[in-house]
């Protein structure tokens, strides 16, 4: 049989998980809205995280009435491009980058189980972004080595 004879598969089409993590409601959809609708549209699975509720920041109202404005708002526009979307309950301003944070940023990327991460840079001007961008890039090296660490043919070899 000849190379040229062989039957060759038809390439099944490659599905992706994508997570993009961001400090406010709004920062993934400002930043990456129409890529992840387009991804969304290809047939891909995206989420948005924001890790802050967005009670800050705007110039007439503020708290618990903002950060149901910009829930809401997430909402609205995950329905729009086609994602997933979550927000977390801590109040703009107040994250840090300690333990409990990335554990919790841990935990959102092993239940998504994402192909691609995208977060921001752990050097922006804003707090929230910097120690987003941070919180991001541990968490994906210390949940990897705790995936390596867990693993049966590894532990097996201890």
């Amino acid at each position: 049989m000849r190379p040229h004879d062989v039957a060759h598969p038809t390439p099944t089409p490659l599905t992706l998980r994508i997570l993009a993590i961001g400090a406010h409601p709004d920062d993934c959809e400002s930043r990456v809205g129409g890529t992840a609708a387009l991804w969304a549209r290809a047939g891909h699975t995206v989420r948005f995280v924001a890790l802050t509720n967005g009670m800050t920041g705007h110039h007439e109202i503020g708290g618990i009435e903002l950060a149901r404005r910009r829930r809401d708002e997430a909402k609205a526009a995950a329905e729009v491009i086609g994602i997933e979307w979550q927000v977390l309950d801590t109040p703009s301003g107040a994250l840090e980058p300690t333990l409990d944070r990335r554990r919790e940023v841990i935990r959102l990327i092993r239940e998504f189980r994402p192909d691609l991460i995208l977060g921001p840079r752990p050097w922006d001007y804003h707090p929230d972004h910097r120690y987003t961008g941070v919180l991001t890039i541990v968490a994906q090296g210390d949940g990897w080595r705790e995936r390596l660490r867990l693993s049966p043919h590894l532990r097996a070899a201890r």
